[in-house]
């Protein structure tokens, strides 16, 4: 069952979740999204029955008042404003509107049904994801760190509860430098009955070698791990490759990305590649570090430490550092760095 959808996009205001949670408790779906969402995005969302323009005090950057696309007030929505002078609509607040006003824009103008309560929106994602993965084959890169692990024993977990079928497979490739540290990893996969395919290669010491000593060792591991996992995926028939990235990596590689490279590329929850017939996935993107940790101290599933001698010292781990100086800056800084990010994903 589609809910019905009010569409809030985000002006510069910090109450966009507080006007999300009360159009929700009248049984209406709401999402917040970015103000340069385009037309054909908007139109490609699923039974969005009105829009509200959420300005606000961050409404200004450089100089500059950020608005959406003037195209938008000709798609049919019903439009109200809240706290956006330069809104070209017929409703247009100073303030959050009280629950009165809300109602009557919801239910009156939107002619929105409340349909939408946690079992239909679990209905509907189930069936996303039954379109997305089910009767698919799924490779998980398994690095034996702890993001990969608890992603691997969550799709382990999933895959008994959801009332459509993949198949699950692990792989991990030992990068050299302790051929033995995967040595507990046997036992749980047999625990777990989960098929593998475990190799020890030479990518680390091949990439801290003399022979690449102009390029990142990083960048060299990681490229010659991502070619054979392809290869693999090829050989096994798979459509889906999964990895372990979480939320402070996706936050890590934005930065990363603008600050050498002036580019604003975080990451991908979904790739294709090779025209579609395989799917780079990263189901944990948008969690935070903190529950993958207390998930795997749950679980008690069996890490074991990076043996890689640049572990720690990384272009990777400094951005860490930085940026923790950052979130630093104000209370609120990290969940809004966090929060922004996620929107923008």
């Amino acid at each position: 069952m589609k809910q019905d959808m009010i569409v809030i996009l985000d002006l510069g205001s910090t109450e966009n979740t507080v006007v999300a949670r009360e159009i929700r408790d009248m049984g209406v779906y709401s999402e917040i999204h970015p103000h340069d969402i385009t037309p054909e995005e908007l139109n490609g969302l699923d039974n969005v029955k009105g829009i509200i323009l959420n300005g606000g005090e961050n409404r200004v950057v450089d100089g500059a008042a950020v608005d959406v696309s003037p195209a938008l007030y000709d798609l049919g929505y019903p439009v109200m404003a809240i706290d956006h002078p330069t809104a070209k609509c017929v409703q247009k607040l100073d303030a959050l509107p009280d629950e009165a006003t809300l109602k009557k824009f919801v239910f009156d103008e939107c002619k929105a049904e409340p349909n939408w309560n946690m079992k239909n929106f679990i209905s509907d994602q189930v069936e996303l994801i039954r379109q997305q993965v089910g009767d698919r084959k799924v490779l998980l890169a398994l690095s034996g760190g702890v993001d990969s692990f608890v992603l691997l024993k969550t799709l382990k977990i999933r895959q008994g509860i959801v009332p459509f079928r993949f198949e699950l497979m692990a792989v991990h490739l030992n990068p050299g430098f302790d051929p033995h540290s995967h040595t507990a990893l046997l036992p749980w996969l047999a625990r777990e009955g989960i098929p593998a395919h475990l190799e020890v290669t030479d990518y680390g010491p091949q990439a801290h070698s003399e022979q690449n000593l102009r390029r990142s060792a990083c960048f060299r591991c990681a490229w010659l791990r991502r070619k054979r996992l392809f290869e693999l995926c090829a050989r096994y028939g798979l459509t889906h490759l999964a990895l372990g990235h979480n939320a402070e990596d996706l936050v890590e590689t934005f930065f990363l990305n603008l600050c050498r490279n002036g580019r604003g590329d975080g990451m991908s929850m979904c790739e294709p590649f090779f025209n579609g017939g395989l799917r780079l996935i990263r189901p944990l993107l948008l969690v935070e570090k903190k529950y993958i940790l207390k998930a795997a101290r749950q679980w008690e599933l069996p890490v074991w430490a990076n043996a890689c001698p640049s572990a720690g010292h990384t272009a990777r781990s400094a951005m860490a550092e930085t940026l923790s100086g950052l979130y630093g800056l104000t209370k609120d800084a990290r969940r809004s760095i966090f929060n922004g990010l996620i929107r923008w994903q």
